[in-house]
């Protein structure tokens, strides 16, 4: 927009004209300009005068090709009704005629809802399928060829890999499945192993092995058993009771004879889970079995020594020693094949102490002395000591 600025004058009616002859000498008076300009600038404009300008020829230049004012845009197609367009080159701006047929002038539509829900279902399909394809070639629902070759040598090398619930997989031999089992992971099961106390005569505790060295030779030189529990502040026992009332019996019966000791719990944890691979039930067995061992040697031994002059055992008592060691012996060996690596070693002494304590008694029966007594006494306390280990160890 020009902001030139111009003047009006309005000539008042009443107002008389001025001397003629005084107009006339003032417009022959000479004017001097104090500056002359040799070019012609033009018309003064001002700053928002240029960026209006700017302003319009960016806005020319981003858009269609000019058409001139008043002008239609030509025909596209000539077959349907459309709007008529029509530019103003100077402002730009579109004016739109209702009444012109031909052309076509569009804007960007939405996009087809159909489309959208026709990609998202198919999308959805194809996932579906693909995981029912993968769900059924681990559930062995789908053949692959080659797959019943790869899984006979796989479990022929020890991993079986045969799907779950399949019974049409090929089955290797009674071998390969031995072999197989033997690799196979512990894994825990329910048990049911009760708690189990028993009272230990406590010789005494020491700060050090050298402690614990002497007082076990002190205990042996006597002829009495000797066990040194180096895990448990270094102590040192004598013997052991199922019973607390025996346990008493025999610290008066040492008193007299000048010896000290002390009755100390010990106590074995129940265990209703463990680490185990193989049958539950027999190692439950076992251990049922292995405390009725412990309580008929014990009281054997601690009735054969509280006599004054010890006897060999009966012939009724001595068969059944032999009976429950058998059925011992069966049950250890069943049982035994499940044990995780970490166990095994225990396990192994336990079955050395039991046996001990067997061949002690057969000894004592053959000659009837109170050494073979305490020695089954030294026997029987590596085993619980051992055992109540091992119950730690693979009890969850």
């Amino acid at each position: 927009m020009n902001k030139a600025k111009m003047t009006f004058r309005f000539d008042e009616p009443n107002r008389k004209p001025a001397n003629n002859a005084a107009m006339q000498e003032q417009s022959e008076t000479k004017v001097v300009s104090l500056n002359e300009y040799k070019s012609d600038y033009g018309v003064w404009s001002s700053p928002q005068d240029e960026l209006d300008a700017i302003e319009r020829e960016i806005r020319e230049s981003d858009r269609m090709p000019q058409i001139p004012a008043g002008k239609e845009r030509p025909e596209q197609d000539g077959k349907e009704e459309r709007d008529t367009i029509v530019w103003d080159g100077e402002t730009g701006y579109v004016e739109v005629d209702e009444t012109w047929k031909g052309g076509s002038y569009r804007t960007p539509g939405s996009p087809s809802w159909f489309k959208i829900f026709i990609s998202v279902t198919g999308a959805i399909a194809t996932g579906a399928i693909f995981g029912f394809v993968v769900l059924s070639l681990f559930n062995g629902d789908v053949q692959i060829p080659g797959l019943d070759k790869l899984v006979a040598d796989d479990v022929k090398t020890g991993a079986a890999i045969a799907p779950s619930g399949r019974t049409d997989v090929k089955q290797a031999d009674p071998e390969a499945k031995e072999a197989a089992t033997v690799q196979t992971q512990p894994l825990s099961v329910a048990v049911d192993i009760p708690a189990q106390n028993y009272y230990m005569l406590q010789y005494g505790v020491f700060s050090g092995l050298e402690g614990v060295n002497q007082a076990k030779q002190e205990l042996q030189q006597k002829g009495l058993a000797a066990y040194a529990d180096t895990g448990d502040k270094n102590r040192v026992y004598a013997g052991v009771a199922v019973a607390r009332e025996d346990a008493m019996l025999l610290t008066q019966q040492f008193k007299a004879q000048g010896i000290e000791f002390y009755v100390r719990t010990v106590e074995l944890p129940a265990i209703s889970q463990m680490t185990y691979a193989g049958d539950a039930k027999q190692v439950s067995q076992y251990f049922e079995q292995s405390a009725g061992m412990v309580r008929l040697l014990n009281d054997v031994a601690i009735a054969r020594l509280m006599e004054k002059e010890p006897k060999a055992l009966s012939e009724s008592q001595l068969q059944a020693i032999r009976n429950e060691h058998q059925r011992w012996t069966e049950l250890e060996s069943k049982a035994q094949s499940g044990l995780p690596a970490e166990a095994k070693e225990l396990w192994s002494q336990m079955t050395k102490a039991m046996n001990s304590a067997v061949v002690a008694m057969n000894e004592y029966n053959k000659k009837t002395s109170e050494t073979h007594l305490w020695e089954v006494q030294s026997a029987m306390m590596d085993y619980i000591m051992l055992e109540k280990s091992f119950l730690e160890t693979i009890g969850t």
